[in-house]
């Protein structure tokens, strides 16, 4: 018999959770399915109520080790007592509402094998939305998502040249979104992760992106594999269920739980405590805290620099959007926002907000997606390339674990007959010319927008122009002491 004290295995697979054990239930099953052995399962129980000890005996065969904390913890914390329990050569964060799919621990293995051991590999994944999630997609969803332009440098598993991964990661400091910054996507050998040069591995309320920043910056040999392999799951219980619908501060303060100390975080550095205390998105500021971290974390080691002009930027962008354009953010909140800001950043907001509500007269137009196209200007996120995959009815994760495990050679395809390939075709036509009317329709608010902002201008210039002929008018100077008096009059 295997000694389990002593045993090694190739893979630590990571299970933090808290009271969502139906959730975990799935993530244990989509490992149960696995065709390699060489693992362990680590679920740390963050004080769950009651403990899942007693809940998992069907798990027994997957060699579970639970490590139980007695109080809650931070997310974070959690994350790192699971990690330091770990036996294996390589970990793979598993959140429990996440899944991995049929046969990935076998390619995982043989990529390792392939590339002699590295220290990083770096995954796509697919997105799998409960049912009631979205509100737009009440039925939920799978997909596949390509966030990152490293998917698109090759078709098979390559490793990835160290001057581009130190520059995504320097890019990631500074607000640009290059690379998904989810823990699901990485597999950390366990040695790399003991002689980082800091410790804990996992640090900040955003303990993915300080691991993924810090992966990016230090890591000497990172493969990236070109194709979904986990599953990234989005649950009602969970913190991207608060983050998908705008409610980041209530997920902040019921998931993540850091206390930060802002002062210790600046060293020091005004313009960083400006910036930390700038009004706006948590979620922006706990990836700024995260990216001011790792910073720290680095120290000498790495010359790395936050830029949080860029960061105050972006947050005022928001803020005078919502309150000037989108209308989501009432004027009395706006104004005590403002009242926050430093001089500086009091006149750059202002100057966006009148911009905004200068935009917000122009009618006509799709109010988000203008919002979504002037966001795009910020130069954030990476585009996208999103494959929506049809598994029928579901209820849960596994439904798509079962749906990727299906057999291709078992699905009966039937052609169908002459009049419904007639039927198919009218129909893709149709879309085709739908389509084209939406591309002109399009176009022609394009004009229509550019037309008004151009009148919009030439009124302005105009406006100006009479205002400097009055001022400098004989008029305007022989009234001068009545205007005056006026002014006298109003400050009685």
């Amino acid at each position: 018999m295997i000694d389990r004290a002593m045993f090694r295995p190739l893979f630590s697979i990571l299970l933090p959770s808290r009271n969502r054990l139906e959730l975990l239930k799935h993530a244990l099953a989509s490992i149960q399915i696995q065709d390699f052995s060489d693992f362990e399962v680590i679920v740390s129980d963050n004080a769950s109520d009651p403990p899942y000890a007693d809940d998992l005996e069907a798990f027994a065969s997957l060699n579970v080790r639970i490590v139980r904390s007695d109080t809650p913890l931070s997310v974070t914390r959690n994350w790192n007592v699971a990690i330091e329990a770990a036996r294996g050569d390589y970990a793979i964060m598993l959140g429990d509402d996440d899944a991995l799919t049929p046969g990935l621990l076998s390619r995982l293995s043989a990529s390792i094998r392939r590339f002699d051991k590295p220290d990083v590999i770096y995954q796509m994944a697919y997105h799998y939305a409960y049912p009631g999630v979205f509100e737009s997609e009440q039925n939920g969803y799978f997909c596949s998502v390509n966030d990152t332009g490293l998917f698109d440098l090759a078709d098979e598993p390559y490793e990835l040249e160290i001057s581009l991964a130190r520059k995504l990661g320097r890019q990631a400091l500074n607000f640009h979104h290059e690379v998904s910054f989810n823990a699901q996507h990485f597999v950390w050998k366990l040695d790399y992760v003991r002689k980082i040069g800091f410790a804990p591995f996992f640090q900040s309320p955003y303990p993915d992106y300080f691991a993924c920043f810090a992966t990016f910056l230090t890591a000497a040999k990172i493969v990236v594999v070109p194709s979904p392999e986990i599953i990234i799951g989005i649950a009602k219980q969970s913190f991207g269920f608060y983050f998908a619908n705008s409610r980041q501060a209530e997920g902040t303060q019921q998931f993540l739980g850091e206390q930060i100390d802002d002062e210790g975080l600046a060293g020091g550095d005004q313009r960083t405590l400006e910036a930390l205390r700038h009004p706006g998105s948590v979620h922006t500021r706990s990836w700024l805290v995260a990216a001011l971290f790792v910073k720290r974390a680095l120290g000498s080691q790495n010359a790395v620099s936050v830029d949080v002009r860029r960061y105050s930027r972006i947050q005022a962008f928001e803020l005078a959007q919502r309150a000037g354009y989108l209308r989501t953010l009432g004027s009395e909140e706006f104004w005590a926002d403002f009242k926050e800001l430093s001089p500086r950043g009091q006149a750059y907001t202002k100057a966006l907000l009148r911009t905004f509500r200068t935009l917000g007269r122009v009618h006509g137009f799709h109010k988000p997606s203008i919002s979504h196209g002037l966001f795009t200007l910020l130069n954030i996120y990476h585009t996208p390339k999103i494959h929506m995959i049809d598994i029928g009815p579901h209820d849960n994760i596994m439904d798509a674990v079962r749906w990727l495990a299906r057999d291709p050679a078992n699905d009966i395809v039937v052609a169908p007959p002459d009049s419904e390939v007639v039927v198919l075709s009218r129909q893709l036509q149709a879309l085709n010319s739908e389509l084209s009317q939406i591309h002109a329709e399009h176009g022609a608010a394009l004009a229509e927008r550019d037309a008004i902002l151009s009148q919009i201008h030439a009124e302005h210039g105009a406006a100006l122009a009479e205002r400097d002929a009055i001022v400098n008018s004989s008029y305007w100077r022989a009234i001068s002491p009545v205007r005056n008096f006026i002014l006298r009059l109003r400050r009685i």
